[in-house]
């Protein structure tokens, strides 16, 4: 089936497409060739994800045009993307990998679940929203026309979840692709693959990574993503969270008014049933 879905995006009807939506360089053109860069993201582009960010924050990267992305290093569980935290071998000699601290990340999830609410209202301080978008919108919002670079720069993917004992081997990548990727390969396909591992104790998130290349914040925390486009056109909707009171709800829809995106109450109060009756 992937062979099928590689051979028709191959076509050159279909790469000439792809070139004028992402109003390509003669040297992008040339990049489409090798269509394994773009597999993951055109799997999944219409898949809908949400993001809860607080307020506060999403309020500044509105006015900036810009959308928060973390370095893999600074994530909190210590084993997810393990790779960018210990030394690599080549050989059996360790190696330093030139772009290794020039990818930042941004989180979403497929899944639109209580369970994420919960997770996240404490760190948001009961300030939370949530976006909900897809995943072309946003690869189209943060796709980068100036950079010609040869590496990857922008890429999607899903997140794969993996026993905890199996993540920590050594030879762990290594038994997954074989010799198909090189993590050290100057594509840095292999290197952005790391970033989509995870121990299978956090399955229920159903992540979706969005991965971007920024050499100018190398060894930073995080990087702001210039955005394209309206946002209008990246985010679909807000909704607010369900533990917020009205004047929240108010605030969050004079925030996102002036950019024409929808604000949706998802008041607690609004769900719960009026009362419960019995029958003696």
């Amino acid at each position: 089936m992937m062979d099928d879905l590689i051979n028709f995006f191959k076509s050159e009807e279909v790469k000439k497409d792809l070139a004028e939506s992402f109003n390509e360089t003669e040297q992008k053109r040339k990049i489409l060739e090798a269509f394994p860069y773009y597999e993951n993201v055109f799997g999944l582009k219409d898949r809908v994800i949400y993001r809860i960010e607080k307020l506060d924050h999403m309020k500044e990267n509105l006015k900036q045009c810009v959308l928060y992305f973390k370095h893999p290093s600074r994530w909190g569980d210590r084993f997810d993307s393990i790779f960018v935290r210990v030394p690599l071998q080549l050989n059996g000699i360790t190696a330093e990998h030139d772009y290794r601290d020039e990818y930042f990340c941004q989180c979403w999830s497929s899944h639109n679940r209580e369970a994420m609410w919960q997770i996240y209202n404490t760190i948001n301080c009961g300030r939370g929203v949530m976006f909900v978008s897809t995943v072309n919108k946003i690869m189209r919002a943060i796709w980068d026309q100036s950079d010609d670079a040869i590496h990857i720069k922008r890429w999607a993917g899903e997140v794969m979840y993996v026993r905890l004992r199996e993540l920590i081997q050594e030879n762990f990548f290594e038994k997954i692709y074989g010799n198909a990727i090189n993590v050290f390969e100057s594509s840095c396909k292999g290197l952005v693959m790391t970033f989509l591992f995870k121990q299978d104790f956090y399955e229920h998130e159903k992540e979706i990574r969005f991965i971007a290349h920024k050499k100018s914040c190398k060894r930073k925390e995080y990087a702001l993503i210039k955005v394209q486009g309206q946002w209008k056109d990246i985010i679909d909707k807000v909704i607010t969270d369900p533990r917020a009171n009205e004047e929240f709800v108010k605030e969050a829809t004079t925030i996102f008014e002036p950019y024409e995106i929808r604000v949706e109450s998802n008041l607690l109060q609004n769900i719960l049933p009026a009362k419960y009756t019995f029958r003696a």
